[in-house]
Formats: C-alpha cells, sequence, structure tokens
C-alpha cells in the first residue's frame, strides 16, 4: 500500500533506505530509490530518480531518471570497491580496507529545476533558483539563478537579472506559504513586488512544515510524524 494523503504521496514501488525525511505537501512518482534523503516542501519528484545522501529544499521539480553519482578512487592502486566496499567480502579477503567516501552530502537548494535524466557528481552543491537542463552531466557546484546544460555542463546564462536576483535572495520566498496568497506569479517584477509588500505589512509568516520520517513496513509505506 502507498502512502498517499493530504500531506504525502510516495508508491509503494518507492526504495526506501536509511534516514528519508519529508515535509509536507511532497509528491513523488514510481520507481524511485532514496537513501538518506531530506526532501522539503512543495517538491515533486519524477519516476526513477536515484537520490542518495542528499538535501533537497522546497518548490523543486526533479525530473524523471535523475541520478546522484556515486564515486570511486584514482589515485589508489585500483578503483575497485575490494579495497573499500564489502561486495567482495564473501569472495575475497583484504587484511585492512581503506576509507573511502563512496557517497558525500549532496544539496539542493529551493526552486531548484533539474530535467530528465540529470547526473549530478556526488558532493556537489546546486543553488537555489538553478536550472539544469535535460541530459547534463553536473561535475561542478551551480551558482543559484544560473541555467546549465550539457556534458559536461556549463552555464547557458541566468534566469534573471542581477537585480531581480538580489531581491529574490532578499525575501527568500520559500520561507513561505506562498499558496495562501493571491499573486501574479507569472510577471516576475510584480509578484516580487506583491511579496515584498506583504512583508513590509507583517502578513507573512514563516511556513514551519509538518515533518515526517518515511519508511517501510508490511509491505507499506509509512509516514511518521516528527514532533517538534
Amino acid at each position: 500500500m502507498e502512502l498517499m494523503n493530504k500531506p504525502l504521496l510516495v508508491p509503494l514501488n518507492t526504495g526506501i533506505q536509511g534516514n528519508v525525511v519529508m515535509e509536507e505537501n511532497v509528491r513523488l512518482y514510481g520507481n524511485c530509490e532514496l537513501l538518506n534523503v531530506f526532501i522539503g516542501a512543495f517538491t515533486h519528484v519524477a519516476s526513477s530518480a536515484w537520490l542518495l545522501n542528499i538535501d533537497i529544499g522546497r518548490y523543486c521539480s526533479i525530473g524523471d531518471g535523475v541520478h546522484i553519482l556515486t564515486q570511486q578512487p584514482t589515485k589508489m592502486l585500483t578503483t575497485s570497491p575490494i579495497i573499500y566496499g564489502d561486495i567482495f567480502d564473501e569472495l575475497a579477503k583484504v587484511v585492512e580496507k581503506v576509507q573511502y567516501p563512496v557517497i558525500q552530502k549532496t544539496t539542493i537548494g529551493n526552486d531548484v529545476w533539474i530535467g530528465s535524466g540529470v547526473k549530478i557528481k556526488t558532493g556537489l552543491t546546486i543553488g537555489d533558483g538553478a536550472v539544469i537542463g535535460a541530459g547534463a552531466v553536473v561535475t561542478r557546484n551551480v551558482a543559484p539563478y544560473s541555467i546549465v546544460g550539457g556534458v559536461p555542463a556549463k552555464v547557458i546564462k541566468m534566469r534573471f537579472s542581477p537585480k531581480i536576483i538580489a531581491r529574490l535572495n532578499k525575501i527568500a520566498w520559500w520561507q513561505y506559504k506562498l499558496t495562501d496568497y493571491p499573486l501574479e506569479w507569472d510577471d516576475i517584477d510584480t509578484v516580487l513586488k506583491q511579496i515584498e509588500q506583504l512583508d513590509l505589512d507583517k502578513k507573512l509568516s514563516l511556513y514551519v512544515a509538518k515533518k515526517y520520517k518515511v519508511f517501510k513496513e508490511a509491505n507499506e509505506v509509512k509516514g511518521q510524524l516528527i514532533l517538534p
């Protein structure tokens, strides 16, 4: 049975390992693999994404087949996991294993759009508001509000002017539940003025989203509310 209620939608065929925490209002689609993941409110993840040791902010759009890549050593005698992993332990013995971080912490900011089939090197940071084009291979950190694409991914252009980006960074609108307000979403200057005015009028309050620990038990996906 999938977890499908007002705060979360997580299909039964989702792979869940380690510590998986989601804020309310998160949507996942089929065949995703999650290992030690945090996902912020109003983020949706399309099918077949592999998300490993990653924090994802709010209002993000993660395309189908997005993968966080593991890494292997290139400056040791061998790149084989026989020297740092356990997958060969039943077949061969290494007297002393070396410590090597196969999966580092990856951080995705808020309002990030990652296109279909993107591959992201483990341990990177994708800044707020960034856009990554479909099929890109990301090997370096991505600056906030930049649009990148290609193999390896390079900056194509910025989403907005420096003045608009400064206003976006200052207001940090993802702190709020903006679905509660009538806003002109399709005009960036107008909607920013509306949010800035709401802030000046002290009508905005921080959105403290409920958080759930998500896990599988008895062929069900369950969400346990994390109390403050």
